[in-house]
């Protein structure tokens, strides 16, 4: 006759087996961490004021996943933000932003794209500026330097797009996923309002391509000029206003074609030998990045006026 199993002896059994079950489930799940922190892509989110500094510019950037913002949005966040002890942030121009582009060589800061901050219309946008394929950057999918955390995505601009007539404006940006630049906006498309991005344009600067989102915003990237170097610069004589003070804000507004501050500060004495009243001009510069502080479209145009006025 066939053995029965006793019903009590069935329980234990099944008990055990749950058992085992539950241990390998457990072990199994801190072995491939499924938390919403274990992103290789991303970063840690974290609540650390973390900042990262670009050597090669002096920019310090805040470190962090981003919310949601709309253009204006982020421009006063950026304002009102103290963050690692400092409160003197502000939101990047295009130009600072494509500083972070790594492995991209097109989208690059000097690569061959010509969205810069002296190039703002949308006649300026070439398929150069479509960046790389897509999810291989260097930083586990991201085109950004190694250690930067946050979302790869669409970054906003300080940097106004300048549409053709018809088209909508908004603010350029970048979307790290790909390296690519493009403009957003935010508009009523006769239903709701779409945050949309515009990533191709046809020869003239017409939309061509562009992906919209119920989501109205995109992250954003807060940044500032690090000038602690750790000097004593109080026995400098002209500390206020020297060619390499210049030189940095050219560097951060993109003006010009320097690699570096040197290079930009062997240009202005090159320039020093040919101009009538070099001090006055200098001086005139100098007044001119106080009084617009970022807005490097203003520290362009002012500092051309400053040139033809005491150096023609």
């Amino acid at each position: 006759m066939p053995r029965i199993i006793t019903t009590r002896r069935t329980i234990l059994l099944l008990s055990l087996f749950l058992s085992l079950l539950a241990v390998s489930i457990l072990t199994a799940c801190d072995f491939f961490d499924w938390s919403d922190d274990a992103s290789p892509a991303l970063g840690n989110q974290g609540d650390e004021e973390n900042v990262w500094t670009d050597s090669s510019t002096n920019l310090m950037w805040q470190n962090t996943f981003s919310d949601y913002f709309t253009s204006d949005e982020a421009a006063n966040y950026c304002e009102e933000l103290e963050w690692a002890g400092y409160d003197d942030w502000r939101l990047p121009t295009i130009y600072e932003l494509r500083t972070l582009i790594r492995g991209c060589d097109a989208t690059e800061e000097k690569g061959s794209c010509a969205i810069l901050n002296d190039c703002l219309e949308t006649t300026c946008w070439s398929e150069s500026c479509e960046g790389c394929v897509y999810d291989i950057g260097p930083a586990n999918g991201c085109y950004w330097p190694e250690g930067m955390h946050g979302y790869c995505d669409w970054y906003w601009s300080s940097s106004p797009a300048s549409p053709l007539e018809g088209d909508p404006d908004g603010f350029w940006g970048v979307n790290f996923y790909q390296a690519v630049i493009g403009y957003g906006y935010i508009e009523y498309d006769g239903y709701e309002l779409m945050m949309t991005w515009v990533d191709s344009f046809y020869p003239g600067g017409n939309q061509a391509g562009s992906g919209g989102s119920s989501v109205l915003g995109s992250y954003t990237r807060c940044v500032r000029y690090d000038d602690d170097d750790g000097d004593d610069d109080s026995d400098d004589d002209n500390n206020e206003c020297s060619y390499e003070n210049l030189c940095e804000s050219v560097i951060v507004c993109g003006i010009g074609n320097y690699d570096d501050v040197d290079d930009c500060m062997d240009e202005q004495q090159v320039a020093a030998d040919s101009c009538e009243d070099f001090d006055a001009y200098l001086e005139c510069g100098c007044e001119c990045t106080e009084e617009y502080g970022n807005d490097c479209t203003q520290i362009e145009n002012c500092g051309t006026d400053c040139w033809y006025t005491w150096c023609d």
